[in-house]
């Protein structure tokens, strides 16, 4: 699901019911966080969370990356969590 630059300041609730979603892109938006539900998208293999303005991670996204989803964070939102490695 492509819903990179739209400007959004937050994430849809519906989105983390898609338990079959492979793709994510969050990518250029104004996001300040992402809730912890997107570790209920345990289909996801790629998503996107560049260019927005996160102040913290969820564990959740690590928990996925080390499932073998490839999450893309910006140096900046990388930054908003010491654990990215």
């Amino acid at each position: 699901m492509w819903l990179g630059k739209n400007r959004l300041t937050s994430v849809p609730a519906e989105i983390w019911q898609l338990t079959s979603l492979t793709l994510l892109n969050l990518g250029h938006n104004q996001l300040t966080s992402v809730l912890a539900e997107i570790g209920q998208l345990t289909s996801l293999k790629w998503s996107w969370l560049t260019d927005n303005y996160l102040t913290s991670v969820p564990a959740a996204i690590y928990e996925l990356r080390a499932a073998g989803c490839e999450v893309k964070l910006d140096e900046r939102n990388r930054s908003a969590s010491s654990a990215w490695g």
